[in-house]
């Protein structure tokens, strides 16, 4: 509803969608054209391309600093892909998967499409929404199944340190839960001194799924290229699984997806630098604004604490969006901490987030007071 309102206007300032203001870079689109002309337009295997499976052992390795081998990488039709397939291998009817809120809202709506249980933890924002393992652990019981996590988050932008992956691999592995980490944003971390740590290299028992994608590191949203590395065993089942779902990934798409990989790195070096930016003037313009934000480590997004509106979720999005002319994604869509809160991309231009941050002000600033 909120992004159909948006859509059908062109005097707003759209901060709700993770879409890169950036076209995917010359040299990928180059590579898929030539792909389609040599004749790369039939099948492929089930679980992906030999070669580009071959170039993400190197990528594992150099930025994850996951050793993994072709066979434990299945090449899926975008990140969600990956997830949907893991769930469904994973889930019997009823069982728990613990999510975090906020939290990206596929993800429980997943784990209900295959008969699964959502079961949320708060990510709080006074520890800049990292989550609390005892917390954690005090949620799991004998339905539980899954441990689900997320780093560089979306929508907080929590970058997690090695210390508490470690012990979220722990937890894991002494509850005997499968662990799902999304770790999608991997190389788009925005504060320079952060560093991104994988979960599975942390992990010795083979019950670690890990999802990766190329829509936003590459700016390649709309190729729906995503992998996931898992242990042989399940990483055969997922590839089983996208006989009957989807038959195989683009072929075309993968080939575009090697260039990425192989191809020069000044252009997705220059969107991190962008996003980087955006960062920096997004934190300044909520300051500015006398907004309370929480700085993200990593991903494209920035919460913003709303609840002085007097207004809450969708209401207060359909009104920003109505009243001063920014769209933005409400809180309560990410989960049940998400109440009071907005996430805003910084996958807009420069201006676009400065002006729709100073608007949000505005707006937050003409409520209070205001009995709804």
């Amino acid at each position: 509803m909120l992004f159909d309102a948006a859509a059908d206007r062109d005097d707003v300032i759209r901060l709700e969608v993770g879409e890169p203001s950036f076209t995917t870079p010359d040299h990928i689109i180059d590579a898929a054209a030539r792909a389609a002309h040599d004749g790369h337009t039939g099948y492929g295997p089930n679980g992906g391309l030999l070669s580009l499976r071959e170039l993400l052992v190197e990528k594992l390795a150099r930025v994850d600093g996951i050793r993994a081998k072709p066979d434990e990488i299945v090449v899926t039709p975008g990140g969600m892909n990956a997830l949907f397939s893991t769930y469904l291998a994973l889930l019997n009817h009823g069982d728990q998967v613990l999510l975090p809120t906020p939290g990206f809202p596929n993800m429980d709506e997943m784990v209900r499409l295959v008969g699964g249980h959502p079961v949320f933890y708060p990510l709080e924002s006074s520890a800049g929404f990292l989550p609390d393992p005892e917390l954690i652990d005090r949620l799991v019981t004998d339905r539980t199944k899954v441990l689900f996590i997320n780093t560089p988050g979306n929508p907080t932008g929590a970058v997690f340190p090695r210390s508490l992956m470690q012990s979220l691999v722990e937890l894991a592995a002494r509850r005997d839960l499968w662990l799902v980490s999304d770790e999608v944003y991997d190389e788009m971390i925005l504060e320079p001194e952060r560093s991104h740590t994988a979960a599975a290299p942390l992990e010795s028992e083979g019950r670690v799924v890990t999802v990766y994608s190329f829509s936003k590191v590459y700016a390649m949203t709309g190729w729906r290229v995503g992998y996931a590395v898992a242990p042989p065993p399940f990483a055969q089942i997922l590839r089983t699984l996208q006989e009957p779902e989807v038959s195989c990934p683009s072929t075309i798409s993968q080939k575009a997806a090697e260039a990425a990989l192989t191809g020069p790195r000044e252009p997705i070096e220059a969107m991190l630098v962008a996003y980087r930016r955006r960062r920096s003037l997004a934190l300044d313009a909520a300051e500015s604004a006398g907004l309370r934000a929480v700085p993200p480590a990593g991903a494209l997004y920035m919460m913003i604490e709303t609840r002085d509106a007097g207004l809450d979720g969708i209401e207060f999005a359909l009104w920003l969006l109505d009243e001063f002319g920014v769209s933005v994604a409400p809180g309560t869509v990410f989960g049940p901490a998400g109440r009071g809160w907005i996430r805003i991309s910084l996958a807009a231009d420069d201006q676009s987030v400065v002006e729709g941050i100073e608007r949000i002000g505005a707006a937050v600033i003409s409520r209070r007071g205001v009995n709804v």
